[in-house]
């Protein structure tokens, strides 16, 4: 099956946009460059082996000489799931899902400490 990415995201010279495809079980990343011919609308096709109700995670990077400098939010991530059995190509058309700035605000530290509340039981 053939899956078709799509993502709009500005870059500067030097930066490229790598899709990462997380493997829950296994808690391993496989990155895949992504292609652009004016930095800013990049497209990854890749070839998966996907059964019909199995679904994949999947999130956005930047980088920059082969490193990772930008990722998404981690909390939310991409998510595409295979429904049909005799479908042979999905095609995914994506926003970058930015860390928010109140991002602290979701710890652990910060909900069961600074702003304490009594958990109805």
């Amino acid at each position: 099956m053939k899956l078709l990415f799509h993502l709009e995201y500005r870059t500067v010279f030097g930066e490229e946009l790598t899709l990462n495809i997380t493997d829950g079980d296994a808690g391993t990343v496989a990155a895949h460059g992504m292609s652009t011919t004016d930095g800013m609308h990049w497209t990854c096709e890749i070839t998966a082996d996907a059964r019909p109700g199995t679904y994949m995670d999947y999130f956005y990077a930047v980088c920059r000489e082969g490193c990772m400098v930008r990722k998404e939010w981690p909390v939310e991530r991409h998510r595409v799931e295979f429904a049909g059995a005799e479908v042979t190509r999905y095609t995914m058309y994506d926003n970058w899902t930015d860390t928010p700035d109140d991002a602290y605000m979701y710890s652990a530290a910060f909900t069961d400490c600074v702003e304490a509340r009594k958990r109805d039981t």
